[in-house]
């Protein structure tokens, strides 16, 4: 382990960038996650608070790829974390039930981070209502229709209609 410093509009994690090879541990400070280029959400912790850890889905991950950047927002203080040791000890010391169950935990986390995104990018679109032109083409009406009615039934289920 090996604490690090950062400065406010650092770059901790990036997006697809480089493989992880370690986690951080949040000591102090305040980071914002981006996901698509877009502010997601932001962790904070102060002095007492208890350290968030920060990269260890795509560190544990098989594909070893961030979904998401982070960025500092303010001077942060972190730990950082290989991830080859812990790897190492997952590999040799882990039985084959919980390697399969920590694969699971990580598809689950990644694709809850998806659907939240995803979500958080459709409300911005919730209420659109289509108002079909009775001179439309016969097939361009019906397709319209069509879209407007699969649009009513994604915005339900997604629970984000009002």
């Amino acid at each position: 382990m090996e604490v690090k410093r950062f400065n406010a509009g650092d770059w901790l994690i990036s997006e697809g960038g480089n493989p992880a090879y370690f986690f951080y541990r949040l000591k102090s400070g305040k980071v914002s996650i981006y996901s698509g280029g877009e502010k997601i959400s932001s962790i904070e912790v102060r002095n007492g608070d208890r350290p968030k850890v920060l990269g260890i889905v795509a560190a544990l991950g098989k594909e070893r790829v961030h979904k998401a950047s982070i960025k500092a927002d303010t001077q942060l203080e972190v730990e950082l974390f290989y991830i080859d040791q812990l790897r190492e000890h997952i590999d040799h010391q882990v039985t084959k039930e919980a390697k399969v169950e920590i694969s699971r935990m990580i598809e689950t986390i990644i694709l809850d981070n998806e659907v939240m995104s995803l979500r958080k990018r459709v409300s911005g679109k919730a209420g659109v209502t289509l108002k079909v032109p009775q001179d439309l083409p016969a097939n361009l009406s019906l397709a319209l229709k069509e879209l407007s009615s699969l649009y009513k039934n994604a915005m339900m289920r997604t629970g984000i209609a009002h």
